[in-house]
């Protein structure tokens, strides 16, 4: 859907949302928390409201015209999704970098801090995997269950490479259906809400 200039640039949490939970270190560079801000919402937070939704929520808040449920909805369910996702993705970024001769990790150099091993990075990321996803599945039946207060939720016409929201926040190896099943389970609370669904729900 068209975007208000400067839209798609528009985050819904900054580097202080991060840092103010206490885990990542307010010395982290700006630079990769700049960085990792715009990966959760493009890769994370897209792939859960759709483009349309995001891109409608974006260009409210540029335009300074959210109402109060979306606004509820970005404080109280996206702003945990994305957090999480950031403080998950970060933990790679923080430790690793590219350098002239290649990829390398970062040593420990304050307070005589020493760096994590790969292993310890990816259990790390595991743990906030799991809160991440439990968030985002919190956030998507929110959505859910008040898709009416958010139109651009279940618009029918997409735009080619638009992302069509998820049904679940979750990733893991749960049964969770065909495509067809979840396509008309989809259509069944959403008053098909795909325009390629022929179910005649």
């Amino acid at each position: 859907m068209p975007l208000a200039s400067g839209s798609f640039q528009t985050h819904f949490i900054d580097a202080n949302d991060i840092t103010n939970q206490g885990i990542p270190s307010d010395s982290i560079e700006p630079g990769i928390l700049k960085a990792t801000i715009k990966l959760v919402h493009d890769v994370y937070l897209q792939e859960l409201l759709g483009t349309s939704l995001m891109g409608d929520l974006q260009t409210k808040k540029v335009n300074n015209t959210l109402n109060s449920d979306e606004t509820t909805l970005i404080d109280m369910y996206i702003k945990d999704v994305l957090i999480n996702y950031a403080i998950l993705e970060g933990a790679f970024f923080t430790s690793y970098k590219f350098q002239n001769k290649g990829i390398e990790r970062m040593s420990g150099n304050q307070d005589n801090s020493a760096a994590a091993t790969l292993n310890e990075i990816q259990t790390w990321q595991a743990k906030y995997k799991n809160y991440a996803e439990h968030y985002a599945d919190r956030l998507t039946e929110y959505l859910r269950s008040h898709y009416t207060l958010f139109p651009a939720y279940r618009l029918t016409t997409f735009l080619s490479g638009d992302v069509q929201p998820l049904r679940t926040g979750y990733t893991s190896g749960i049964y969770l259906g065909t495509a067809n099943e979840n396509r008309h389970h989809m259509c069944r609370i959403h008053q098909c809400y795909y325009s390629q669904c022929n179910c005649n729900y």
